[in-house]
């Protein structure tokens, strides 16, 4: 395949059933529900993009936080890296999997305008995403997802307005130097 036309993929969510049913214990009034791994398959940036500072501040941290687990084992930034993944380990793998998704490859705000005349019949088709699915699947994958984004909506709601509360008061200490603690956001 070219490279000219893998740039054009499109985005594809790939449902891959990994059992056949199991019973959720956190939402035992549900029946039991398959467990199903998305794949979010997106587009390779452009090749002429530039490398913005959100990038690179995500590449920064990816790589400090590597670095935090090839420390030796007695060593603070160790202890650290364990307890993170201890808590990452709590999290639900379809939201670990969200990960994999570029928002930078996304419509931007200031694209999103009020459609012309001739743009009027395209724009009332929206935005089409294949969902690639064994057809053997129970419940159908878009009614699985639309039943996760119902679940799981009011608890990112929450957690967004705690740590827009939470920023404000907590940047004070990146300003403190205590001597006897590290600095985990500066630390390299």
């Amino acid at each position: 395949m070219s490279i000219a036309r893998k740039a054009r993929l499109p985005m594809r969510i790939i449902a891959l059933p990994l059992t056949s049913a199991v019973r959720n214990p956190k939402h035992v009034s549900e029946g039991p529900l398959p467990l199903v791994y998305y794949h979010f398959q997106t587009p390779p940036p452009p090749p002429d993009r530039k490398q913005g500072w959100t990038d690179w501040a995500t590449t920064k941290a990816a790589q400090t936080w590597a670095d935090f687990g090839k420390a030796p084992e007695t060593n603070w930034k160790y202890k650290v890296f364990i307890y993170g993944e201890r808590l990452i380990d709590r999290i639900d793998f379809e939201e670990l999997g969200l990960k994999g998704i570029d928002p930078s490859l996304g419509p931007r705000i200031s694209e999103l305008r009020p459609p012309s005349k001739g743009e009027k019949e395209e724009s009332e088709k929206g935005v089409v995403i294949p969902l690639v699915h064994p057809k053997f699947l129970v419940p159908p994958p878009l009614a699985h997802l639309r039943m996760m984004l119902e679940k799981r909506t009011p608890r990112h709601r929450r957690g967004f307005w705690i740590w827009l509360i939470a920023a404000p008061m907590t940047a004070p200490f990146m300003l403190i130097r205590a001597s006897s603690t590290p600095e985990l956001p500066f630390a390299c």
